[in-house]
């Protein structure tokens, strides 16, 4: 009989294996980097708590594997409990056999027996995980700019090289962010660790007073592989506490002109280009009739409410935009069936209340993936509507949750898992 469970210390190269072959593109290359990497996935589980793997065992023979993570996350100014999944891989002669539908399965049973009613990942296949109730996120941007199209804002005094002793300044600084983010983890030292390994990672620091208020991760790329003079800037991570640390990051940006060719950085602001004075990219391409292409965008972390009654309660403390209404909400969730169900919330003041066997004033319907994306605004109720992808029970509440749920800004995640 098939089992999941925690994997045990002396199969991680198994691990490994299986994992090699489901990410050809990221694989060890040799028994020896094979049983490195197979060490180091293990000290992370034993000295980690909240990173743990699992596998799906057949006849004691490992078939697929998953990990988990246990991430606390802000929900405008709320900190709520989110389970994460990665490194989801099932055995190349095993594949086909619904294995990694029992990986997500278990997965979403054991978070909602923990108590985390909100799921996240990033999709090997958007489609995949949608058909699962995974909602998409906020899209990322990549602009390639050129340096001196960000603005030079004079000052760069308080900017300064940090290097492995600055890293509890660069994790406090981060959290601080994140506890102001919407959408943004909590991260762990180990989670920083990899910065201040890699040689060629260079980590830029604001600091004023004693303190870190911003922080800027990159490295130089090739921008020509036959000319070594021709470099890029590639942007990892860019946090910032203030408006003076942006200002002087930006300088600093702008003032690389003489030696780099573009700056890359991915982002997830939609009106990042009004910053620069040429937001235009390196392709030269227009978008007719006479649009100037400025980056390329894309879709990655999905998440998935699994109890909608339970998020509610969750967010009782925080403020749905002041709404006086009550709304039933019509889940379908046809693959977490303890999730298919109406749950009736009554917003006072903004404030919400589930009430058990209440009809609401109104009556909203949608599969779990869209409500998923609703609830963390990373879509607003109109274009739900207009798309087809919600239906209301009278139309003149559409402004009603339209605004029930709108928010400043839509959800950031610098965490990979």
């Amino acid at each position: 009989m098939p089992e999941i469970k925690r994997v045990p210390p002396e199969q991680f190269t198994d691990l490994v294996m299986i994992a090699d072959n489901a990410y050809p593109a990221l694989a060890t290359d040799s028994e020896e980097s094979r049983e490195k990497m197979a060490e180091r996935l293990k000290d992370v589980q034993e000295n980690n708590p909240d990173v743990n793997y699992y596998g799906y065992y057949d006849q004691n023979q490992l078939k697929g594997i998953m990990r988990f993570h246990h991430f606390s996350m802000t929900y405008h100014s709320e900190k709520i409990k989110v389970g994460g999944i990665g490194l989801v891989g099932v055995d190349l002669l095993h594949k086909k056999e619904k294995i990694a539908k029992q990986l997500l399965e278990y997965f979403l049973e054991f978070n909602h027996q923990k108590g985390r009613n909100l799921v996240s990942l990033y999709p090997f296949r958007p489609d995949f995980y949608k058909k699962m109730g995974f909602g998409m996120g906020t899209s990322k941007y990549r602009y390639r700019v050129k340096p001196s199209s960000f603005p030079y804002r004079g000052e760069k005094s308080h900017l300064t090289f940090l290097q492995k002793g600055d890293l509890p300044k660069v994790l406090a600084c981060y959290n601080e962010y994140a506890s102001k983010t919407h959408g943004l983890f909590e991260k762990r030292k180990y989670e920083m660790e990899r910065y201040f390994s890699d040689y060629k990672t260079k980590v830029l620091g604001y600091e004023k007073d004693g303190t870190l208020k911003g922080y800027l991760v990159f490295s130089f790329k090739r921008a020509d592989e036959q000319n070594f003079l021709v470099n890029n800037l590639q942007i990892d991570e860019w946090v910032h506490l203030s408006r003076e640390a942006f200002d002087e990051f930006c300088t600093f940006l702008h003032t690389q002109k003489d030696q780099i060719n573009r700056i890359v950085f991915d982002i997830q602001d939609e009106f990042m280009h009004h910053l620069f004075s040429d937001p235009r990219n390196d392709t030269n391409h227009l978008i007719p009739s006479v649009y100037h292409e400025t980056g390329s965008v894309g879709t990655g972390v999905m998440y998935r409410v699994l109890d909608a009654e339970r998020i509610f309660n969750d967010l009782q403390n925080h403020n749905f935009n002041g709404a006086d209404c009550t709304v039933t909400f019509q889940i379908t969730d046809t693959f977490f069936p303890k999730n298919h169900k109406e749950v009736t919330v009554y917003f006072h003041n903004g404030y919400p209340t589930v009430v058990t066997g209440a009809k609401g004033d109104v009556v909203v319907k949608l599969d779990v993936s869209d409500f998923s994306s609703l609830l963390m605004g990373a879509v607003p109720f109109e274009k739900l509507y207009w798309y087809g992808l919600a239906e209301i029970s009278d139309e003149k509440y559409i402004n009603t949750l339209q605004n029930l749920f709108y928010t400043p800004q839509k959800p950031i995640c610098l965490t990979t898992f």
